[in-house]
């Protein structure tokens, strides 16, 4: 099982909590979770997160919250070909569409199509 604390008194769990000396909160009503499954998944999300998520101690928990781009996200995976994403609800269609127009312009094949990194405010030159 792995906890995502998102403040000092307040984690969503992956998995079942055993019963202990802590309160658990519901609080899936104000999230909504995307699952991505392959070989490129983490690399894929790895481009567009603020975040190294290839980073030592980032690969070694497994979990991070970081931005996708303008969103704020929490990610976990319990391997590189099963990520997790937690999104706010109310951002969730907005983040789909995104998810998917990022998706429509990747192709790991083609270098050309990678993004590369460049300065926070240039413009995107791709096209």
């Amino acid at each position: 099982m792995l906890l995502l604390r998102f403040a000092p008194d307040r984690a969503l769990a992956s998995g079942p909590v055993a019963d202990g000396p802590f309160i658990a909160v519901e609080i899936g009503h104000g999230l909504t979770r995307f699952r991505l499954r392959g070989v490129e998944a983490l690399h894929f999300l790895g481009y567009y997160t603020s975040a190294n998520l290839h980073a030592a101690s980032i690969r070694r928990t497994g979990a991070i919250r970081t931005r996708l781009n303008h969103y704020d996200i929490a990610l976990w995976w319990p391997t590189t070909r099963d990520v997790n994403i937690l999104v706010d609800r109310s951002r969730a269609q907005s983040f789909a569409d995104h998810l998917r127009v990022l998706a429509l312009r990747h192709d790991p094949v083609d270098p050309s199509l990678t993004p590369r990194s460049v300065a926070p405010d240039a413009p995107d030159r791709r096209g």
